[in-house]
């Protein structure tokens, strides 16, 4: 029911959001919610805001009470290196370049040739009840 209620807060007006990037770095995701919605709120609910999945790196989250516009403006980032290109140093200087390990060969694929025959045992096992049949001399050990 908060969901719902929350929803309907966001579709009819009442919570405003908006993002603006940090001096810093990162995000500041702001929420503005309006006074009539908040004094008609019971005390125990809650409200919700989603960010929005393009919006990365939120490091700061400002709630305030007011109506109006809020910025939505996110960083500028730079344009990556291509990766091919290698950091240049200068003349003397260690650049470390990581290495891949060297990949592993597939594993053996499973057989189905039957498992081989044990191999006799060389040393026939004691009798462990030696003695103690009738006729070896009456259950007696002697």
């Amino acid at each position: 029911m908060c969901g719902q209620i929350a929803f309907l807060a966001v579709v009819l007006g009442g919570i405003e959001t908006g993002w603006q990037p940090l001096p810093e770095g990162g995000v500041q995701y702001l929420i503005q919610i309006d006074r009539e919605l908040l004094e008609s709120r019971e005390l125990g609910q809650s409200l919700e805001s989603y960010v929005p999945p393009h919006v990365h790196d939120v490091r700061a989250v400002r709630i305030t009470m007011g109506t109006g516009p809020l910025p939505r403006e996110l960083p500028v980032v730079a344009s990556a290196e291509p990766v091919d290109k290698a950091p240049i140093a200068p003349p003397g200087d260690q650049v470390w370049s990581p290495t891949l390990p060297d990949p592993q060969p597939d594993p053996p694929a499973p057989t189905t040739d039957p498992l081989p025959a044990p191999a006799a045992d060389p040393l026939p096992a004691p009798d462990p009840f030696a003695g103690y049949r009738s006729g070896d001399g009456g259950g007696q050990v002697g």
